[in-house]
């Protein structure tokens, strides 16, 4: 008697584990982070150039950015890779914000690190070219920011178009 009073205790207190777990499981599938969230972008021309940006913010108030650049011009060299950074408040009198990467660009079987600067709102985005010099580490670093370009304008697009892929 004393072995099925223990049996059915220990029941009781698996059960009741189970039980409860699996409404905090809920609990959390019904609460998505507030502070993760992903933006994406690309820009498509008829001779064929095109460059996908996808960025997802992380931290507080959404300052720390990780994300994927792909660019690749029809007659150039493409460059794709992963980039991680952050990004700055909202400037008021642009509506726009400002990350500021580090990008593993790949080209030719070749991965080096580069500066890459991203201003981004209203829903379009300029990914900042410019001359590019290495600060002698092998990492890459806009030789003058205020010199930067911001063209092509890419377009905001739902992150699961297939162009971002």
């Amino acid at each position: 008697m004393k072995k099925l009073s223990i049996g059915v205790v220990l029941l009781l207190v698996v059960l009741s584990y189970l039980v409860v777990r699996n409404q905090q499981q809920t609990v959390v599938k019904e609460e998505p982070s507030p502070e993760a969230r992903s933006i994406c972008y690309i820009w498509n021309t008829e001779a064929g150039d095109s460059a996908s940006l996808s960025m997802t913010f992380t931290g507080e108030g959404g300052s720390v950015v990780n994300g994927f650049f792909n660019w690749r011009p029809a007659e150039k060299d493409s460059k794709t890779g992963a980039f991680t950074g952050t990004a700055g408040p909202l400037d008021q009198s642009s509506m726009s914000r400002t990350a500021n990467l580090w990008w593993e660009a790949s080209a030719e079987g070749t991965t080096v690190t580069e500066e890459l600067q991203v201003v981004f709102g209203d829903g379009s985005a300029g990914v900042g070219f410019g001359e590019m010099r290495d600060r002698g580490d092998g990492v890459y670093v806009y030789a003058d920011k205020s010199a930067l370009s911001y063209e092509p304008t890419l377009s905001q697009t739902d992150c699961d178009d297939p162009a971002i892929k």
